[in-house]
């Protein structure tokens, strides 16, 4: 089966930016353009939920939809910077 990056991502929203397994909005962005879909549940992602578990590095609670980004930018979720 192929899915993006090879890699399987955790389901659950989480604000921990340094996982690997994160599936924030910028790579949900990518994702669709790998892909060459708009809509990321068209785009094949292999996702599980890793909270809890010994896979997870640290989970980090953020409101849900909200997400600071690498450059420190929020984003609503979809990938849309807000404030831009």
């Amino acid at each position: 089966m192929i899915c993006f990056l090879d890699r399987t991502f955790c389901s659950t929203e989480c604000g921990n930016l340094e996982c690997y397994r994160n599936f924030t909005p910028e790579l949900q962005a990518k994702a669709c353009l790998w892909w060459g879909e708009n809509n990321i549940d068209e785009v094949p992602v292999c996702k599980a939920d890793y909270k809890d578990t010994l896979g997870c590095p640290g989970y980090i609670s953020i409101n849900v939809g909200g997400y600071v980004t690498a450059d420190g930018d929020s984003c609503d979720g979809n990938g849309r910077i807000l404030g831009a």
